[in-house]
């Protein structure tokens, strides 16, 4: 079959997408990979005149006649996607597919919102698109796991298929994307060695997977597989191979393993994102033994009571500052991860809580990120309650670094002001 695979972003390697693609690749079929970026995203949504790139997707898509279109969608791209599927099937009635985190997120609710896309997949989809493409010619749909779809007035999702073996993952196509996407303007190159993270953070989709895969959602690839791929990136020249686990030291036997066999078998500059629970001296002079030189931490509040009770992370700022602490006595850059605008009426104060923890640990990069309420979390269902978000402001949305969604509310200058105040520099090296 000839197969368009979609992604919304800005042009970063998507993981599961990749995994997709080469799972329909190694069953033979004719796969074409397309990414809407986020310019074309601001182009279409405030209908700027200059959207040729846009359309030049869509007709090359159309024009191809492809057999099946797969849609990858994250909450911050739906209105998009189904701005795209329509223009799609107003010229040619294929197959969509819309996978990815939001339709496992809200369901059946893309279905009702928007007859243009046929089907959804619910969870993991590297064994699920096989099955579609297999069977939806013989219109089988009951027997497809992971699939939501019409049967006639009525919208039926199929029981959830195990969790993807990590072992049998297909070939990651890393062919099929530019360079600039493979190794970002840091010199990072993106990869993962397991997937999934213990915790249900309230500002987090992380639960829904935690209950759609009770006890088995927590995983790691064969460290071979890894180093593989470690050594298929570094043909493209980055400077750091960069971890995205979301939690990639909730197995430290793996994870120490892991970095041993980069020093041994490769030794390239590596890091990863850690929680500070896990971040004691002896794991991060390990790293850092091996090559690790950059470590990114989730602090989001410097308020420890709000942290706790509000966003459900109970780490302490001691903790915070001893961490930091440890990783630069052993040469590790460090970035920090913070959100402002929470839905609360004390969020200034908040704020400065979180500039005045940033300013004791002294990262080497303070990354500020704005509040979104994602669907499924509490903290979206929190603001539903107490009817604080606007819906249009929701709608247009496509960054959690533009601005708040959340009713009369703006923070752009405020986020602009923090920025200027850290004057940080994103990671390099010499």
């Amino acid at each position: 079959m000839k197969i368009a695979v979609i992604q919304f972003s800005s042009g970063s390697v998507i993981n599961g997408v990749g995994y997709i693609m080469g799972s329909l690749i190694d069953h033979g079929h004719d796969v074409s990979f397309y990414n809407i970026n986020t310019t074309f995203k601001n182009n279409f949504t405030n209908k700027c005149k200059n959207i040729k790139d846009f359309y030049f997707i869509i007709l090359n898509i159309v024009n191809i006649k492809f057999d099946i279109i797969f849609l990858s969608c994250l909450s911050m791209d739906v209105q998009i996607a189904y701005k795209l599927a329509h223009m799609i099937k107003l010229i040619r009635n294929v197959p969509i597919v819309m996978g990815g985190v939001h339709p496992t997120i809200v369901k059946e609710q893309i279905l009702i919102e928007c007859q243009d896309i046929d089907y959804i997949c619910i969870g993991e989809g590297e064994e699920f698109v096989i099955d579609v493409v297999n069977k939806l010619h013989c219109k089988d749909f009951n027997t497809i796991k992971n699939l939501g779809y019409r049967d006639n007035n009525t919208i039926c999702i199929n029981p959830i298929r195990e969790p993807q073996n990590l072992e049998n993952l297909p070939n990651f196509p890393f062919y099929l994307y530019h360079k600039k996407y493979l190794v970002d303007q840091n010199g990072f190159a993106f990869i993962k060695a397991t997937r999934g993270c213990p915790y249900s953070c309230t500002f987090c989709c992380n639960s829904i997977f935690l209950k759609l895969y009770p006890g088995k959602y927590l995983r790691t690839r064969p460290i071979d597989n890894v180093i593989s791929d470690i050594r298929i990136l570094i043909k493209y020249n980055p400077k750091l191979i960069c971890f995205s686990d979301e939690m990639l030291l909730t197995n430290k036997v793996y994870a120490s393993e892991l970095f041993k066999r980069i020093k041994t078998d490769i030794n390239i500059p590596f890091g990863f994102m850690a929680r500070v629970e896990y971040l004691s001296h002896d794991i991060i002079k390990l790293a850092s033994d091996c090559g690790c030189k950059y470590i990114g931490i989730g602090i989001e509040c410097g308020d420890e009571d709000f942290r706790k009770k509000f966003l459900n992370r109970n780490m302490s700022n001691d903790q915070i500052i001893k961490s930091f602490k440890m990783c630069h006595d052993n040469n590790i850059y460090t970035t920090s991860f913070n959100m402002i605008g929470y839905p609360v009426t004390n969020d200034n104060d908040l704020t400065e809580s979180t500039i005045k923890l940033n300013d004791l640990i002294k990262p080497g990069y303070v990354q500020i990120a704005i509040f979104h309420p994602f669907p499924g979390t509490p903290l979206y269902e929190y603001c539903l309650e107490h009817d604080l978000i606007d819906a249009n402001k929701m709608k247009a949305s496509i960054s959690c670094y533009d601005d708040s969604v959340l009713k009369n509310t703006s923070l752009i200058q405020k986020r602009n002001e923090m920025s200027s105040y850290f004057n940080t520099k994103p990671f390099y090296l010499e």
